[in-house]
């Protein structure tokens, strides 16, 4: 996002009075400088204030609809999961319009403002807006172009369109097939996935190639460049798709909240946290985790192995994915310990009865899912910043939001599946509206099978997937790091 623009004094050619060639200097109006560090406070501002908000909300929904609209539980979490997943799809689309149409800035503009509204311009919201403006004139505002989902939609058609075309043989050089602009650095795109190169092969040269070398029209003929950004699209979908259960995993916010309600909460004997604020744990234990593994555990590896050491981007997604298994493992454990409890001390037809348990046995699991986030969520950014080239450098955070929102439709099948299942011939539903009654213990390990093959999935994804190819300068630099867990990539 930073961009500066520096004072230059260029020199101009000039007749002195002798009709001597000289040389002057022309002073360019400086402007400010615009981007850079000094505005990211405003960002992370931004951005702090508005996940806190959506974070906390999210979990405190179920009471109020349970309180207020008298919704059972699997009723008012469908309820939720739809929610959620239309909050995450949304920015897919508002990034399509920013990019094709507003601009990224005056999107940004109208989704804050929106935001604020929606909460009657108070609270976190309404000051993660505040901070956002504050800094407008410092923000680089780049103009609308086109969007690389237009792009992707191109080679498509054009693709279809060339169906019948025959491609030149395989590890062919393609010159006269294909067409290049000067400035690209491919002559002829890849051999993977060769159907997609129809769209880049010539038919007329005179029709399909304007004067100045561009493409005259895109959906029937398509650059190198936008043929290759689509296939490494397509390429990392599989990895892609392991983040979906993690997602998953992180979307069971209401039950948590539940067993909460019905444990002792008291940290004093005069102070006991809300039940709907034990989410904080899964805010934090990734902040603490990911100063301690940076300065403390990668310092100390280096000491010990006497080089850098570093874990590769693969081998943190699926650690991510092992530890939210882990998450969800500590869950259904410490409510089959909380069920049995209530019923030993007679809560069985009380579901608002508090156990003798205390809450604090809720912090693994949450502290276990913030970790896993930490580590899969970063892991995953960097693995398509390694993978993309600098044009698809924005595309990581909205195929990110798009497996959010698949996962919380996923998440509504499950729960559907569960509860329809387990409440045939009379029986109590496993999610039941009374938590004592119910076993959402058993809920919890139909989630754990489901991660411990998708941990399975996300293997077999890395190894046919092959190894991470870096870029540029951090190719050289990364060359030289060993990786911590000696596993290749």
């Amino acid at each position: 996002m930073a961009s500066t623009m520096e004072t230059k004094a260029e020199p101009s050619a000039v007749t002195s009075d002798q009709g001597e060639l000289g040389l002057q200097q022309v002073s360019v109006p400086e402007e400010r400088k615009k981007g850079g560090l000094k505005v990211m406070p405003f960002i992370i501002a931004n951005e702090a204030f508005a996940s806190l908000a959506t974070t906390a909300l999210s979990p405190n929904m179920i009471q109020y609809l349970m309180q207020s609209y008298n919704l059972g539980v699997a009723k008012g979490t469908n309820i939720l999961f739809l929610w959620n997943g239309g909050a995450s799809f949304m920015p897919f689309v508002g990034a399509f319009v920013a990019d094709s149409y507003l601009g990224r800035f005056l999107a940004i503009s109208i989704g804050s403002i929106f935001n604020s509204w929606g909460c009657l311009f108070y609270g976190l919201l309404f000051l993660a807006t505040i901070f956002f403006f504050i800094a407008s004139a410092l923000y680089v505002k780049a103009k609308a172009s086109s969007s690389l989902l237009t792009g992707f939609a191109q080679v498509l058609v054009a693709a279809f369109k060339n169906r019948k075309l025959t491609l030149p043989p395989q590890n062919s050089d393609g010159i006269g097939v294909y067409h290049h602009q000067k400035d690209s650095k491919l002559h002829a795109p890849t051999d993977k996935i060769r159907f997609l190169n129809k769209a880049n092969v010539i038919k007329n040269p005179e029709l399909d190639i304007a004067p100045d070398g561009s493409v005259s029209n895109p959906w029937s003929f398509c650059t190198i460049e936008q043929v290759e950004e689509l296939k490494t699209l397509i390429k990392v979908i599989p990895i892609w798709s392991t983040g979906i259960m993690m997602s998953v995993n992180h979307s069971q916010g209401s039950f948590p909240l539940l067993q909460a309600k019905t444990m002792d909460r008291h940290v004093t004997s005069s102070f006991q946290i809300p039940p709907g604020s034990f989410v904080m744990f899964m805010i934090f234990s990734p902040i603490i985790w990911i100063l301690l593994y940076d300065r403390v555990l990668l310092s100390l590896a280096s000491k010990i192995r006497g080089k850098p050491v570093r874990i590769s981007t693969k081998n943190r997604i699926g650690i991510g994915l092992f530890i939210s298994c882990l998450s969800i493992v500590a869950s259904a454990l410490v409510e089959m310990v909380r069920r049995r409890k209530a019923i030993k001390e007679g809560h069985l037809n009380n579901p608002q009865a508090l156990v003798n348990m205390s809450a604090m046995w809720l912090v693994p699991h949450h502290a276990l899912g913030g970790i896993a986030e930490a580590f899969n969520r970063i892991g995953q950014n960097e693995f398509y910043y390694s993978e993309f080239p600098e044009t698809m450098s924005s595309i990581s955070v909205a195929i990110t939001g798009l497996s959010g929102a698949a996962s919380c439709l996923i998440t509504s099948f499950i729960l559907n599946i569960v509860n329809d299942v387990t409440s045939r011939g009379g029986k109590e539903s496993w999610s039941s509206d009374n938590i004592n009654k119910g076993h959402y213990d058993r809920y919890y390990w139909v989630l754990v099978i489901l991660s411990a093959g998708n941990v399975l999935y996300f293997c077999v994804c890395g190894w046919a997937y092959g190894p991470v190819v870096q870029k540029g300068s951090k190719a050289s630099e990364e060359s030289k790091e060993e990786d911590l867990t000696d596993l290749h990539t």
